[in-house]
């Protein structure tokens, strides 16, 4: 789980520096990507275990994300660490309870997007999304008595929407896993990022 975690964060803080580079990079001509970004906001989760009796458990906490956006089509890496915030669910197991966690959750998305700027007058997108998403979890059965810890992948997919205002971006967006065995998930995201560069 450490050494998950400790390259989910190399590869974020990566991203980070190539948004940082392609902030300085300034030309004469017009560079690609057309912006870059970085910031976070509150991801709501629903998370559902079919081999457990009550249906749904909720849970909210808190992402950072960074991207890099052209014209149609955009790269996006949202990370929830362990240090932030765990995801927690409670389910009614059989004469027992049981706790979920997601110890930390990695987003490596893609973003194909349709620009609205000339309907709207205002720089805006609707976009897809999907991507692969890596995470720990760890299982707790009638209040700590059996342990499980895994890690998981899943695939997932949605669709959103984003506005640009000054130096921000703010978006919303709803994801759903495509991977259901035994566990369905979804959450919808509030995003709320700075624009490092932006380009006409």
């Amino acid at each position: 789980m450490k050494f998950n975690l400790l390259v989910a964060t190399l590869v974020f803080f990566l991203l980070i520096l190539i948004i940082a580079d392609e902030a300085g990079a300034r030309r004469l001509r017009r560079p690609e990507p057309r912006f870059s970004y970085f910031g976070g906001g509150p991801l709501l989760l629903e998370y559902e275990k079919y081999s457990e009796i009550s249906d749904r458990s909720s849970s909210d906490g808190f992402q950072l994300t960074g991207g890099l956006m052209w014209d149609y089509f955009g790269l996006e890496v949202r990370l929830a660490p362990e240090t932030i915030n765990r995801y927690r669910f409670e389910f009614d197991g059989q004469n027992e309870k049981v706790d979920l966690e997601l110890d930390h959750r990695l987003s490596i998305l893609v973003k194909p997007a349709l620009p609205l700027e000339r309907t709207t007058g205002t720089p805006a997108w609707i976009y897809g999304i999907g991507g692969p998403v890596f995470g720990d979890v760890q299982t707790v059965r009638d209040s700590g008595t059996t342990t499980m810890k895994a890690s998981e992948t899943d695939l997932v997919f949605g669709a959103g929407a984003a506005v640009k205002m000054d130096r921000m971006i703010y978006q919303v967006d709803w994801l759903t896993n495509i991977n259901r065995d035994d566990r369905a998930f979804s959450g919808v995201y509030f995003g709320f990022h700075y624009l490092f560069d932006y380009y006409r």
